[in-house]
């Protein structure tokens, strides 16, 4: 336990949050990913659950629509691109967490 609290404590101090209930998803930002899905409903989930926050990791061809798509939203302000991690970060993201999202879709059925 006192690890996770560490790592929350880490990734709050790089968000810029203190003390969220993290969201996370880490992949290529692209259309196979279907992070504007995430996005979409994220955002009524930050609705009933307010001290919820998403954080999108990642880089790719998709991350300037997304963002558009993320400031559209009214829970705007809880959505949060971390661009890429670094692996030596990435477990203290994870452990930071309390859920992990992967609405991603491929034809070999395997994407999560």
């Amino acid at each position: 336990m006192r690890i996770v609290s560490l790592a929350k404590s880490v990734v709050s101090r790089r968000i810029g949050a203190d003390g969220p209930q993290p969201v996370l998803r880490v992949s290529r930002l692209s259309y196979e990913k279907r992070l504007e899905v995430l996005i979409r409903s994220f955002d009524g989930a930050a609705t009933r659950f307010p001290n919820t926050l998403l954080l999108i990791g990642g880089s790719g061809p998709d991350r300037s629509a997304l963002e558009a798509l993320a400031k559209q939203m009214p829970n705007s302000d809880k959505i949060i691109f971390t661009g890429f991690i670094e692996e030596s970060e990435l477990l203290d993201y994870y452990a930071a967490c309390d859920v992990f999202a992967s609405p991603a879709w491929a034809d070999f059925d395997i994407a999560p």
